[in-house]
């Protein structure tokens, strides 16, 4: 007779089977739609085979291999907007993301009774339950987001620009751009690429908010006067509310019969097609807003500059999936720059989100739920800079976390099904993503806090008798049943990215170094914390060496005491399989919370190549006066 724990294990092994076969058949950088019809059926045929015979030859029993492969065979059927190939590397997927959760769910369940015996390895399996249940909904969510770009052909809406979008007049544009505390020289930078937009109609206002140095503010006065009249200056002290507050003050000064509002960040260079080829995107008077991809330039291509490269492909990954998919669904985001909306639709919803860290994205969601539509335009129509310093980068991530969580808690009613729901014009579909945009850190930050819970399980095993009835046959196709997930996940990165596998390694790295400030970001939203307001600092910086790893601080210490767990609990390891799961999960949180020194570290060096003349820096000279920090 089947077991529960039989049951999962072969699911495990046919998730595995489908997620290596799907993915090894869909070429990392070929787009699906290029494939025959012939490809797509013979691979779906072999997925769906192997599916079978895997867990029959491992388990020696038709029976579980059947059953794991009806699992994956039914969410591959229900996943019918991707291709037949695709369907089943998201089903390997998403089928390995819920029989993890059952796995735990069956040890925790069985207590005594069952696979696990003794309270030390039962409390690891409730810990892990909990955790894996609570993050499942967004964690497949969030992977379909991830990899719809590469597995799907079809799209009902448009995702990039053509020809034909680009025009040369039309309704005035105001374009907005706010500052503080920035250098002279790379605020003078963005205005004359500004100067050189081929559309007509269009005027820019800089607002300056709370400057107190005037060697700062007053060189940039000049330069909007040298300029011409469709330039203006705004200085103003005591603006509250940061960015948002300055740009609702800025609406004041706009020319009344400016239609659209463009926002532009005072480091972004926008290329001279920026407002031709977005203003005819207005002709449906149901369209809020749109938004084009950041991009970033001066990031180095090689190894003294994997900082800069890392940092770079970390950044492209969310804009070429993502946002992707999410504008598929009508939720796409504006992201704070290179964006246009309709300055009716801002006014009729209220302005800036001033109590928001997240000032932009929170635009989106009042616009959407007011009735107005979004779009997302996946290409390069200006460019910014990338933070020099692994602090400056740590610091924005946090405001980005933190500010969808905090729109979770003040818009959530709006997300609820109609009946109890805030009214809105929302669908479902909608509320579900928009939702997900903040429980997504919520939940993530509140599941992975289970990994202290787990290192003190690790700590005190020792003196507890460990019993556990869980084959190891089960525990090896858990963990092979992941990596082979996230293997499939980094192959759909990739492709998104269009970058090498060199770029991919760093942005990895990159993206791992920030996953505690993602971590205490999704905790600090979530508990309501207040958080004084930042802006990335663009002034040069100088190296310092084996020092700057203290930047990561609290990732280092706390990322050695989790190392140092692990040398405890894999000493006194009796060969418990749940104990060793529990082993590699702390691990890989050690390795994931080192990353964040070594990032650290490899800022550093770029600085210091930087200084060294071994490349053009994108900052201003250390002469330049430093203005306080907010």
């Amino acid at each position: 007779m089947m077991g529960p724990l039989d049951v999962v294990t072969a699911g495990l092994l046919s998730a595995t089977t489908a997620s290596v076969c799907g993915g090894a058949l869909v070429r990392g950088r070929t787009p699906v739609a290029t494939t025959t019809w012939r490809q797509k059926w013979l691979g779906t045929g072999v997925c769906g085979l192997l599916a079978i015979v895997v867990p029959w030859w491992v388990a020696g029993r038709l029976a579980l291999g059947l059953v794991g492969a009806a699992l994956v065979a039914g969410v591959a059927l229900a996943s019918r907007r991707l291709t037949p190939l695709g369907r089943w590397v998201f089903a390997g997927s998403a089928v390995t993301q819920l029989l993890v959760a059952a796995f735990w769910l069956v040890c925790a369940w069985s207590g005594d009774a069952g696979p696990v015996a003794d309270p030390v390895t039962w409390g690891i399996a409730v810990v892990s339950a909990v955790a894996c249940l609570l993050a499942l909904p967004n964690t497949v969510i969030e992977d379909y987001l991830a990899r719809e770009v590469q597995l799907r052909a079809t799209w009902s809406r448009p995702r990039r620009l053509t020809p034909a979008d680009r025009r040369f007049d039309g309704p005035l544009i105001s374009v907005q751009v706010p500052t503080y505390a920035e250098p002279p020289e790379l605020v003078r930078a963005t205005l004359d690429a500004l100067a050189a937009q081929e559309y007509r109609a269009f005027e820019v206002v800089v607002i300056d908010n709370n400057t107190a140095d005037e060697l700062l503010w007053r060189p940039v006065q000049e330069h909007c006067r040298s300029l011409g009249p469709r330039f203006r200056f705004l200085h103003v002290d005591g603006v509250t509310g940061a960015k948002a507050g300055a740009l609702n003050l800025v609406l004041r000064h706009t020319a009344p019969e400016a239609e659209l509002i463009a926002v532009v960040d005072a480091d972004y260079q926008a290329q001279p097609d920026f407002l031709s080829s977005l203003a005819g995107q207005f002709d449906d008077p149901r369209t809020g807003y749109v938004q084009t991809r950041h991009d970033y330039r001066d990031y180095r291509d090689r190894w003294d500059g994997a900082y800069l490269r890392g940092c770079y492909w970390e950044y492209r990954q969310p804009y070429a999936a993502y946002l992707v998919s999410r504008n598929e669904y009508n939720t796409a985001l504006t992201t704070g720059t290179m964006c246009v909306v309709r300055r009716s639709t801002l006014e009729a919803v209220g302005g800036w989100a001033e109590w928001c860290a997240t000032e932009d994205s929170e635009l989106a969601v009042r616009m959407l739920a007011a009735g107005y539509g979004g779009r997302y335009v996946n290409q390069t129509l200006g460019r910014g800079l990338i933070p020099a310093t692994f602090a400056g980068h740590r610091s924005q991530r946090h405001r980005w976390i933190r500010g969808p969580v905090q729109e979770l808690r003040h818009h959530w009613r709006r997300y609820l099904p109609r009946r109890w729901a805030t009214p809105s014009s929302l669908t479902t579909g909608q509320k579900l993503l928009l939702a997900h945009h903040g429980l997504r850190p919520a939940v993530q930050s509140v599941a992975n806090s289970a990994v202290w819970l787990l290192a003190l399980a690790l700590v005190v095993a020792p003196w507890f008798p460990s019993h556990s009835a869980v084959p190891a046959t089960a525990a090896v196709a858990l963990l092979t049943a992941k990596a082979a997930s996230g293997w499939t996940l980094l192959r759909a990165q990739r492709f998104a990215s269009d970058c090498t596998a060199r770029d991919l390694a760093a942005a990895t790295l990159a993206r791992l170094s920030l996953q505690r400030v993602t971590w205490a970001a999704g905790l600090s939203g979530l508990l309501g914390r207040g958080h004084a307001w930042g802006r990335t600092a663009k002034f040069a910086v100088r190296p310092t060496g084996w020092r700057s790893a203290l930047e990561a601080r609290a990732e280092l210490y706390e990322g050695v005491v989790l190392a140092l767990v692990c040398v405890v609990g894999l000493c006194a390891w009796r060969g418990n399989a749940v104990i060793g799961l529990a082993l590699v999960t702390v691990l890989q949180r050690a390795t994931t919370w080192l990353a964040a020194p070594l990032q650290a570290l490899l800022a550093d060096r770029a600085l210091r190549v930087q200084r060294e003349g071994d490349g053009t820096s994108t900052l201003v000279p250390d002469n330049e006066p430093v203005a306080t920090a907010r």
